[in-house]
């Protein structure tokens, strides 16, 4: 008898990992035992769980790091009361959209009340910048002790046992006093603009769950959306820190790469070198961005252990000029966005033209669509070169390829890829948008980051008003516009979707693509605070 390896020694396994995840947010079920988000299947998990919430746990959890650590410091908030607050959000925020692939409350206890304890033995000092604040992490970074799957069944067993594996920045974010709960979800391979995978299964969206939280750190959009820690730490190589930002109504940042270190992390895409993957912070506020990117880089210092990361500190207070320039970008040429997308460009162009705090020009920008074809071709054809080391991952536990899996797996070039033509391309397409920018004078580009709002996960398989930056490096932050999908304007969905229904996108957030040349990232930084104050947020 052939023996069925993922149904025999798979799946019991994967039960057992889901009884543990389940046996940590028990003590929290009958704060829901009159909510069934069955019913409805546009659910709003955020609206249900403020009213679960007493006033002083809103409070705390509306606060941003800043703030928190003030708290702290004049003795009105300990470590264990911010603590407790995130750490029941979190365990709601997994309840009802299943973004947590590990929870561990009683060490994140354990951990606020050693802080505590810190502070009364020291006279009140902070172990670092982060003392206190509950920062959520994606799971594909190795954490020791536990297990690190990155959303593959193969990997159940993988336990980081060295501590010389782990993460640095999880090691970093520890010595700088943070507080850690929570790890979340990724899809399979963590090549998804979605987040679903075989082990916890599917997330959704924070505001409806029946479109995605996207991906492929869903799991910290929701999470971060719902306040179940202050920060969220995930990665992105094709838009995954900004599509989950976006989806899900939050901030995020994809930096220049080699500014936050990767070190210490698991994935089916490593060795590939053409396009690199670079952490990112995802927020409830544009201050908690500025926050991070300054304990981060200029405490934690991540080049004095990670080879690769450039000793470039993060500059504060970034003065932007009296004059801005803005180039809209309102189609990749490939597809065309949707009626939400549209109207949300059209929202912020306004507002900026009518702006007086300062000069803003407003440009529109038409991209070159021969070279935007072959671009995405070649970007779609470098992810594919990893397509061997996943086959070989997935064959090992015989796991079901999940449909957006194969999506990605369809990348490879059945034919050999020529890695020569794949950056011959992509170096004439950073030029090109270089070149782009001093041509017209820009400051920042702003686009959409995918096609639609939050997407049915089915139709989210078109990447390149995320991946096309990726693949030229040059840094973005998804911020609010403040506007929501209306089911009664939003008539018309992306030009590559023939099932378009405007009924589905109940509450979806219409969030933007902030994009500037390399290295500007404090640049981006500053215009978000701007936008705020131009979109009145």
């Amino acid at each position: 008898m052939t023996l069925d390896k993922y149904t025999e020694v798979y799946l019991p396994k994967i039960k057992h990992y889901r009884q543990d995840l389940s046996k940590q947010v028990e003590p929290y079920l009958p704060l829901i035992k009159n909510i069934d988000p069955s019913k409805d299947e546009h659910f709003n998990a955020a609206v249900e769980i403020e009213k679960l919430l007493s006033p002083k746990e809103l409070k705390i959890t509306g606060l941003t790091t800043r703030e928190l650590i003030d708290k702290q410091l004049q003795n009105e908030l300990t470590a264990v009361d911010i603590y407790n607050a995130f750490s029941k959000r979190g365990a709601l925020a997994h309840i009802f959209t299943n973004c947590a692939m590990e929870l561990f409350f009683p060490e994140g206890l354990e951990r606020a009340q050693e802080l505590d304890d810190y502070r009364i033995k020291n006279g009140g000092k902070l172990v670092g910048p982060f003392h206190g604040i509950p920062i959520s992490l994606k799971e594909l970074m190795k954490y020791k002790g536990k297990i690190t799957n990155a959303g593959y069944v193969a990997f159940l067993d993988n336990i980081i046992t060295n501590p010389d594996d782990e993460s640095l920045t999880i090691k970093i974010l520890r010595d700088q006093g943070a507080v850690f709960y929570i790890r979340t979800s990724q899809p399979q391979t963590v090549m998804h603009l979605d987040t679903q995978n075989n082990i916890t299964g599917r997330t959704t969206n924070p505001f409806n769950t029946k479109i995605s939280p996207g991906g492929s750190s869903g799991g910290e959009g929701a999470a971060v959306a719902l306040k179940a820690s202050v920060i969220g730490i995930g990665s992105d190589i094709g838009g995954s820190v900004r599509v989950p930002a976006a989806f899900c109504g939050i901030y995020g940042i994809r930096p220049t790469t080699k500014r936050l270190s990767g070190l210490g992390s698991l994935s089916g895409g490593a060795g590939q070198e053409s396009i690199f993957a670079t952490q990112g912070p995802m927020t409830n506020s544009i201050d908690d961005i500025d926050y991070y990117m300054d304990a981060y880089i200029n405490k934690g210092k991540p080049w004095l252990k990670d080879p690769n990361i450039i000793p470039l500190e993060w500059k504060l207070n970034y003065q932007l000029d009296d004059t801005i320039t803005f180039g809209f970008l309102t189609t990749d040429t490939i597809v065309d966005p949707s009626d939400s997308i549209k109207r949300g460009l059209s929202y912020v162009q306004d507002k900026l033209t009518k702006f007086t705090g300062k000069k803003c020009i407003v440009k529109t920008i038409n991209l070159d669509h021969e070279l935007m074809e072959n671009a995405y071709k070649q970007n779609k054809q470098i992810y594919g070169t990893s397509k061997p080391t996943h086959d070989e991952i997935l064959n090992k536990s015989e796991e079901p390829i999940l449909p957006l899996t194969q999506v990605f797996l369809n990348f490879a070039n059945e034919n050999g890829n020529n890695i020569l033509t794949n950056n011959i391309v992509k170096e004439q397409t950073k030029l090109y948008f270089h070149q782009l920018f001093e041509n017209e004078s820009l400051d920042f580009i702003i686009g959409p980051t995918f096609t639609n709002v939050a997407e049915v996960p089915d139709n989210i398989t078109h990447w390149f008003y995320s991946s096309m930056f990726n693949l030229i490096d040059f840094p973005n932050i998804v911020f609010k516009t403040g506007l929501t999908h209306d089911s009664n304007v939003d008539l018309q969905g992306p030009s590559n979707m023939t099932n378009y229904n405007p009924n589905d996108y109940i509450n979806a957030p219409i969030g933007l693509q902030l994009t500037a040349k390399r290295f500007e990232d404090e640049k981006l930084v500053a215009c978000v605070r701007l936008l705020d104050e131009v979109l009145g947020l």
